[in-house]
């Protein structure tokens, strides 16, 4: 419907077929707009269209929800499909649905999708997901591709994706969605609270060698991503996608922009990064006569130039959305073959970035470098241990106390009792600052 009032035009979705009811609803919109103008008077009549719908239990379904978010929602395009995913995944499990693999049974894969994706939020209640947990709990919640239990760990992942589509950057997407006033399952507790932490197999120094010497110079994309993840605390998609526009050798900076990174993961990650005058020079040696609009990382096949093209490769699930997948590979076999033996042996980088970041400078100056939008982030995932800091005043001696009777020994051999009605008092060292 089209609606003029106070010599603005606009276009406005009644949500309904019945001509009757439509005619209901122009004429509340009418009065609300009038009455409100057309800030005010829109988003009364849209929250009355929303407490309308889930008086008749009208909920948005999980394709609705999932479509909004892909839309509006916060992150790349790229997480915000591993996101909906997740729900999907979620809402199957915990409803008890049987989760077909894609690539063993396209056409159940999709039928089982429409089947989840017509089921109402709000038609699933807190105590289903309390019976899921359970469940995960004793091992009985099980993976579609391989059939095992689910880990702990892996259940919590779950519940963080869930919680992350409802937050506060994301909710503007669903405002044309009924959403349940109490969304279920968000308020499930996480297994593990603990840290998941940084273990350092080898040490930044020992790789930075190995890496000079065995690298350079017949492997040298090699070497360009250990550097970039190492020294500048790059990841693995902003290293894919760097092009030689990002640097400025005068100023010693990378600038980690849209125009520079063609994506960015999150609206944090942008930013200008200082370099050694070392990596300066180093990148500024091998940068030569190629374009600004080439990449650093260059690959076999022959995809070095950024275009429109290539963009589309960030949109692809897994390691095939990384252009120079080839080039990744054989950096994790390599440092597999240093000792660096965990899961994501890339990221391990830029995890040794930030601690040694931590360690010189503190969490703030580690957060602040691994572009984190929380200090929280940092510390849950970054950080190697809980470092306890204690206050230490050396130039100040307090009388020591014998255990028995309260008897102060003060440094000049004088005994006071150190009880209630008698404070005990002592002097400053004469090199101690005097209060003016």
């Amino acid at each position: 419907m089209r609606l003029q009032v106070h010599g603005e035009r606009h276009k406005v979705s009644l949500e309904t077929a019945d001509d009757g009811e439509a005619a209901s609803r122009a004429r509340d919109l009418y009065e609300l707009v009038v009455a409100n103008g057309w800030t005010t008077g829109r988003r009364s009549f849209e929250a009355k269209l929303l407490n309308h719908a889930r008086s008749l239990g009208k909920c948005a379904t999980v394709k609705e929800i999932a479509e909004a978010y892909l839309r509006g929602g916060s992150g790349s395009i790229g997480t915000r499909e591993e996101i909906v995913d997740n729900l999907y995944s979620l809402v199957s499990s915990v409803k008890g649905c049987e989760h077909p693999d894609y690539n063993r049974d396209k056409d159940a894969h999709a039928r089982w999708k429409e089947l989840v994706g017509g089921t109402a939020l709000g038609s699933i209640s807190e105590e289903e997901f309390q019976c899921w947990r359970l469940k995960a709990e004793r091992g009985e919640v099980f993976s579609s591709k391989t059939g095992k239990p689910l880990a702990l760990a892996t259940i919590d992942k779950k519940l963080r994706l869930y919680r992350s589509i409802f937050g506060k950057k994301s909710l503007p997407a669903f405002k044309q969605l009924a959403l349940p006033d109490d969304i279920p399952g968000i308020s499930l507790p996480f297994f593990d609270p603990q840290p998941l932490g940084f273990v350092e197999c080898v040490s930044s120094e020992f790789l930075m060698g190995k890496a000079v010497d065995l690298l350079f110079p017949d492997r040298l994309e090699l070497l360009k991503v250990v550097l970039l993840c190492l020294c500048v605390g790059l990841r693995r998609g902003e290293v894919d996608r760097l092009t030689w526009r990002a640097f400025n050798f005068d100023e010693r900076t990378i600038k980690l922009a849209p125009e520079t990174l063609r994506r960015l993961k999150w609206r944090s990650s942008a930013g200008v990064l200082p370099l050694s005058q070392e990596i300066n020079d180093f990148f500024k040696g091998l940068m030569g006569d190629h374009g600004k609009d080439g990449f650093v990382i260059r690959t076999p096949r022959g995809r070095n130039v950024a275009n429109r093209k290539l963009d589309t490769l960030a949109d692809r699930k897994g390691s095939n959305k990384y252009r120079a997948n080839s080039v990744f590979e054989k950096v994790m076999s390599w440092l597999g073959q240093q000792g660096v033996n965990c899961r994501n042996r890339i990221h391990y980088l830029r995890k040794a970035f930030g601690w040694d970041i931590c360690v010189q400078e503190g969490i703030y100056a580690a957060s602040k470098a691994l572009r984190h939008s929380n200090v929280l982030t940092t510390e849950h995932s970054y950080m190697a241990k809980k470092v306890e800091v204690i206050a230490s005043y050396s130039k100040v001696r307090l009388p020591r106390i014998e255990a028995s009777g309260g008897v102060a020994i003060h440094e000049n051999g004088e005994r006071s009792h150190a009880d209630e009605g008698n404070i005990v008092q002592f002097e400053l060292p004469a090199d101690a600052p005097k209060r003016r």
